[in-house]
């Protein structure tokens, strides 16, 4: 890898996906899920919105880690999508290497977008690494915004 390649800025009115890569606690904190989203879209002048299984309940995001990673590569496919914001960390983002191939770090690759999130999620950071996209260690929603 020559160059990491830098995803355009979010730009005001953007669309930004919400994605639980890691931990069911959107579901299971939703009031501050809810204020969080508040926060956020007024503070930076956005529109988060859910992938199929961000608020799925703890179980079935713990159980169904293939449901995470649909998440994240219909955000990356999405060409409405320009960002994409972890609800939370946790310790369960690891299992989702095992279900990638090279076409998944073709997609984050061919649709380069703005990553954000911290903790666990640092496994996706190196996703996006591998895949040569530069991405961004932030708060994630519910701990930097509820």
């Amino acid at each position: 890898m020559d160059k990491l390649i830098k995803p355009k800025a979010l730009q005001k009115g953007d669309k930004i996906a919400c994605v639980s890569l890691s931990s069911g606690l959107a579901s299971v904190a939703f009031e501050r899920y809810q204020r969080a989203k508040r926060q956020f879209e007024t503070a930076f002048d956005v529109q988060l919105v859910e992938m199929e299984h961000t608020l799925d309940s703890l179980e079935n995001i713990y159980q169904n880690p293939q449901n995470r990673l649909q998440d994240l590569m219909s955000a990356f496919l999405d060409p409405t999508i320009k960002g994409i914001l972890t609800t939370i960390g946790g310790d369960d983002t690891i299992r989702l290497l095992s279900l990638m191939d090279q076409t998944h770090f073709d997609i984050i690759q061919n649709n380069p977008k703005v990553f954000l999130g911290m903790s666990d999620t640092t496994v996706n950071h190196f996703m996006c690494l591998k895949a040569g996209l530069s991405s961004f260690y932030s708060p994630s929603l519910l701990f930097g915004y509820g």
